[in-house]
């Protein structure tokens, strides 16, 4: 029951990153909406696998803007070591928007860091020890949930 806790969450934390990127100042409803009521397109989900890494790639798009996203995890065996999701904006407004709504909110876990239109986060703590299985069970959603 904990392990199922535990990934729905991080299914909700990257939902989460997906609402509150590509901050745009359109509206016309006719989408899914973004963290600010934009309405955000999400285009290019992918998922790459290796022995020892997975890689989630999508890029969120508005009438105002785009983020790049990249949550990349790391393996060693079948256990997470490390895990990292960038989120890379078209404004550098766009991005320090985002990082100040993530540091401002106590549901969001682990170490952002912003550098220019950049975001970095670093969730491994949150995440160390889950099984291979489990991540990417969770991209596979994601991405099932924009692919058309």
């Amino acid at each position: 029951m904990e392990k199922l806790k535990k990934m729905m969450f991080m299914g909700l934390m990257v939902l989460g990153c997906m609402t509150f990127g590509a901050c745009g100042d359109d509206d016309d409803n006719s989408g899914e909406q973004g963290g600010n009521g934009t309405e955000v397109t999400v285009t290019k989900p992918e998922i790459k696998e290796t022995a020892n890494q997975l890689v989630l790639t999508y890029t969120m798009v508005t009438k105002g803007g785009s983020c790049n996203v990249k949550w990349t995890c790391d393996f060693e065996g079948d256990k997470l070591v490390k895990s990292i999701m960038t989120q890379t904006f078209s404004k550098e407004s766009d991005a320090r928007a985002s990082f100040e709504a993530y540091k401002a909110d106590p549901e969001d876990a682990g170490e952002y860091s912003l550098n220019g239109k950049t975001i970095t986060v670093d969730n491994t703590e949150q995440y160390k020890g889950e099984s291979k299985q489990v991540i990417k069970m969770t991209m596979e959603a994601i991405k099932a949930q924009y692919t058309k």
